[in-house]
Formats: structure tokens, sequence, C-alpha cells
């Protein structure tokens, strides 16, 4: 079979995945909640033919699911820059950190984004690495101003800063050589924080 095959698979099915899971999701607890109220009915039912008493907890409503309450606009942006957040840790979280430090040209840029062909730690996780013809990079800088959202690090001898609050996507095409790799006990828990 032709090795080019398998990436435009890929390529496809990740996303497609990605919006399968959730759905599925939804369909399962549908599902489960409507054999719920399914069974707790026929127990009624079957309580009543036999002319047994049927306990007061069978009948009381359930109080109405958060879920289903019409959420106010807050509650709804709190909701998604909650999903977000859970999003971008999961990503960062999950199994085959990238963890590798290349070369990137980071040109064209604008404004205040940081520019020039420097190193770039690659936050983005293996298999999406993988799939995808884009990853995600923080670059890395001996210079700029200390913060908390740039953690320190001794990178091939020198003194720098991982610039998490410059995180960024780029095509594979910018990665230049490969220059080593930071452990992810240094930035990790930054990052962490910074999206909690």
């Amino acid at each position: 079979m032709d090795k080019n095959f398998w990436p435009p698979i890929l390529a496809l099915a990740i996303p497609l995945l990605a919006l399968l899971i959730p759905i599925a999701y939804i369909v399962f607890r549908f599902v489960l909640q409507s054999r719920k109220a399914q069974l707790m009915h026929e127990t009624i039912r079957h309580l009543a033919q036999l002319g047994q008493p049927i306990p007061p907890e069978l009948l009381q409503q359930e109080p109405p699911s958060a879920a289903l309450a019409a959420p106010t606009p807050e509650q709804k942006a709190e909701r998604v820059a909650s999903l977000l957040r859970k999003a971008v840790l999961a990503m960062c979280s999950g199994l085959g950190l990238g963890l590798v430090v290349y070369w990137v040209n980071l040109d064209p840029t604008i404004g205040s984004e940081i520019q020039k062909t420097r190193p770039a730690l690659v936050v983005s996780p293996n298999d999406m690495n993988a799939a995808l013809p884009r990853v995600i990079i923080a670059p890395i800088t001996s210079a700029g101003r200390p913060l908390g959202c740039r953690p320190e690090v001794v990178f091939q001898g020198k003194n720098a800063r991982i610039l998490l609050d410059q995180l960024r996507c780029v095509d594979k095409i910018r990665l230049g050589k490969k220059m080593g790799t930071i452990d992810d006990k240094f930035w990790h828990g930054v990052l962490l924080e910074m999206l909690a």
C-alpha cells in the first residue's frame, strides 16, 4: 500500500473522531436516562397492579438538571472558556508531549509577536503532530522580560525563557534542525496554571 495513503486518512479521521465522541456521549447519556425513567415507570405500574404501596421516592420528580435549565450569557461564556481550557490541558497533558526543541522560522510576524528564526519547544502531542501538518510551539529566548508565564531553563548551556505567553501554531515547513529536548517538569506546571 502506498505510504502516502494514511496521512490524509488520519487527517480526516482525527477531526471526525473528535466530533463523534461528544455526540456518542450525549446519545449514551440520553439512552441511560431514558432507560432509567422507563424502569421507574415499569416498577410503579407493576406495584400498582399488585396493589402494593408505591414508595414515595419513586413518585418524586427529580429536580431539573442544571444542563436543562436555560443558562445565562455569563454561564455560557464561562462554560465555553472552561471547555477551551480543558481541551488545551488535555492536549498538553496527553500522552506523548512533544518536548522537542527545533529551530523555527517565525517570520513574517505582526506587532509584538516574537520574530526571527529561534529555538521553539513543541508542546503539541506526538499523535497530533503525526497526523497534522502543523505543530503548536512555544518560542524560546535568552532575552526578554522575566514573567511568571515564562519559565526559566538552561538549554544547551545557556539561560533561556520558554515564552508560554506566545504559544502559536506553525506549519511544519517552518521547522528547522532538531536541537534537543526540555523536560516538561520545567514548564508544564506553569502552562497548566496559566490555563486554569
